[in-house]
């Protein structure tokens, strides 16, 4: 099984709203069972680096990932991460990348994804908080 995560609100946010705007839908269209919920989470563990130059370069992807790389190759390359019992992939937001984003600075916190491969982790990831509300939708000018 595989745990995808985001690392801040803002990446949470842009994909929420980029599969929105790809179902041709707004949250209000959604029945409440199916809105968005925010999931804080904990978890410690080594996921393989796809997010810093070094790292994007260390797995053989062109230095411009996510730009000019299929999701494709991606599942495959996270398919052999997890045969080989690495325990997640922390990589930079396509999404983030589609809605402009097109530096990565450091730390990752703000733009990156992690997929957590939990059956492989060391350290179980564990439920910190749960948000039922949308207010994590607006952007934080907005709230």
């Amino acid at each position: 099984m595989v745990l995808y995560t985001c690392c801040s609100e803002d990446v949470a946010r842009t994909i929420v709203q980029e599969r929105l705007k790809n179902a041709g839908a707004t949250i209000v269209d959604l029945n409440d069972a199916a809105k968005p919920q925010l999931c804080e989470i904990g978890w410690s563990g080594q996921p393989v680096d796809v997010a810093s130059s070094d790292g994007i370069a260390a797995v053989g992807l062109p230095s411009e990932y996510p730009e000019a790389v299929d999701k494709s190759t991606t599942q495959q390359m996270g398919r052999e991460w997890h045969a080989d019992g690495k325990e997640g992939v922390v990589c930079r937001s396509a999404s983030m990348w589609r809605m402009g984003q097109s530096s990565w600075p450091q730390p990752h916190n703000s733009w990156a994804e992690v997929a957590i491969f939990v059956e492989r982790c060391k350290t179980e990831p564990e439920l910190l908080r749960r948000r039922r509300d949308l207010e994590w939708l607006l952007p934080r000018a907005l709230r």
